[in-house]
């Protein structure tokens, strides 16, 4: 690549941290800089994120790039970012924390829409059912309990949309976006008025939404000037981390699904047309390439699961180590069960009160086995949103995995035997920032259209077959997973 041809930046906001990437037009990632961060817990059930303090983040991971590659040759910004809701005073400065996905203060709200509203009507134009962390209970949530503070709200917002205001001095948001909010028609692409009435959120203070690749301005001069950023290059809409991991993934042809291993997986089949779930189990999102839909949706604490249990039961964070323990042990755990929701479960259960727990230890069972039955608990889980994607009577012939979790080969190969389908592992791990540098790639021209630079800009990947010999065997355990999963949420809680 010769100094002077284009680069395009991909910027992811995670749960645990940001990372800015620099792609070639073909894919390959010449430079990055990350910067770890967590959300604030101020009280249990609760997350919050300081938008500000992810833009000045932003600012010091542009800072880090500049010193490895000018980035002068940048042609074109895309963004994927975690679900958040944020308020927006008529200044574009935020009026609380943005409220992430991890938060589950709204969950008397979206109990309460989901009376109101109905699950036929949610599914039929909302594409799912109420869930905490849905804009629409979180802004319900805040009317009732920050009354002031939506007073002086101006615009309804994400952490995305507030950095892509900050970058052109424009908001608008994108289609996948708009898409989990509980007040968008998903199949018009449209925010609506019914559903907004019901939440009561005026329509005036929803932004614009647009074509994850459409373009919504230029890098300001103020912006240029601090960070290198050549004026006036296109920032493009960007979308959900999830679903721009997707696209990274390669997930541009109906009958393909990708599994987005991290924090949560999310697991999302590609759809020609839209497809509603009438139960909501599922969600069906506007796709970040245009004219597509995907279907499926975020799932509970898998990595998550696994990060928590290295950390704080395991005694290391050596995961290579980890994985080495778990492969000595035979499939099934020798009867060991992991349930890995640790913050409720999503699709397609969507019970914030569910809780994570192991099932069935004995005095033979050591870290090894636990290792194995969290990543089982992790599988069974995509396994179960597969099997509703395909009940529903749409094809799933491969899942293209990326995300952390990819780079385990001992994960990857477990997906594939509890799944029983093909797992083609793909290149690039860090895939929502390739998804937002793939939509750049069309804000800036360099491709026609989203498949073409999807095409370009992902690689082959690596094809893992299920074992024949281990099917029968990972059959038995999700019988049981689902046994113990649907056992212990009818038994109640403890207080």
């Amino acid at each position: 690549m010769r100094q002077k041809d284009p680069l395009l930046l991909g910027i992811d906001i995670g749960t645990s941290g940001g990372r800015a990437l620099l792609f070639e037009p073909t894919g390959r990632p010449v430079a990055q800089a990350s910067r770890p961060w967590a959300p604030h817990l101020p009280r249990p059930e609760w997350a919050e994120l300081d938008a500000e303090a992810v833009w000045k983040a932003l600012g010091l991971l542009l800072q880090e790039l500049a010193g490895r590659v000018p980035l002068h040759r940048v042609a074109g910004v895309g963004i994927s970012a975690q679900l958040t809701t944020l308020l927006l005073d008529a200044t574009g400065g935020p009026v609380l924390p943005a409220i992430p996905w991890l938060d589950r203060r709204a969950s008397a709200e979206a109990a309460h829409l989901q009376r109101e509203v109905g699950q036929g009507r949610l599914a039929e134009v909302a594409g799912r059912r109420a869930a905490p962390e849905r804009p629409a209970a979180v802004l319900r949530w805040i009317q009732r309990h920050e009354p002031a503070a939506w007073e002086r709200t101006a615009s309804i917002s994400t952490v995305k949309d507030f950095l892509v205001l900050r970058l052109t001095g424009k908001l608008a948001t994108d289609e996948p976006h708009a898409s989990y909010s509980l007040l968008f028609d998903v199949g018009k692409k449209c925010w609506d008025a019914g559903l907004c009435g019901l939440a009561d959120v005026p329509p005036s203070r929803l932004p614009d939404v647009l074509p994850s690749p459409a373009v919504v301005g230029g890098i300001r001069e103020s912006v240029a000037r601090e960070t290198g950023l050549p004026a006036g290059i296109p920032v493009v809409a960007g979308g959900p981390d999830g679903t721009l991991a997707t696209l990274g993934a390669g997930l541009t042809t109906p009958g393909m699904a990708a599994d987005v291993a991290g924090t949560t997986d999310v697991v999302f089949a590609c759809l020609a047309r839209p497809r509603m779930d009438p139960t909501g189990g599922l969600v069906t999102n506007a796709h970040a390439c245009p004219g597509q839909w995907v279907l499926g949706g975020p799932t509970t604490t898998t990595g998550g699961a696994l990060t928590w249990f290295a950390e704080h039961v395991a005694g290391t964070t050596d995961f290579a180590a980890l994985d080495r323990e778990a492969a000595e042990i035979a499939p099934g755990s020798d009867g060991l069960l992991c349930l890995p929701a640790l913050v409720g479960e999503r699709t397609p259960l969507w019970d914030p009160q569910a809780r994570g727990a192991f099932v069935g230890l004995t005095l033979g069972h050591r870290r090894g086995h636990l290792t194995r039955a969290l990543l089982e608990g992790g599988a069974c889980i995509v396994r179960r949103v597969v099997q509703a994607i395909v009940r529903l009577g749409e094809r799933v012939e491969e899942v293209r995995l990326v995300g952390g979790a990819a780079g385990s080969d001992l994960t990857a190969q477990i997906r594939a035997d509890v799944l029983g389908l093909p797992i083609r592992r793909m290149p690039v791990r860090e895939a929502s920032a390739l998804g937002a540098a793939i939509l750049a790639a069309v804000g800036a021209g360099l491709f026609p259209d989203v498949p073409a630079a999807t095409q370009a800009m992902t690689g082959a990947g690596e094809l893992i077959q299920p074992r024949a010999e281990h099917r029968a065997r990972y059959d038995e355990v999700f019988a049981a997973f689902d046994r113990v999963s649907e056992a212990l949420r009818s038994a109640g809680r403890i207080p």
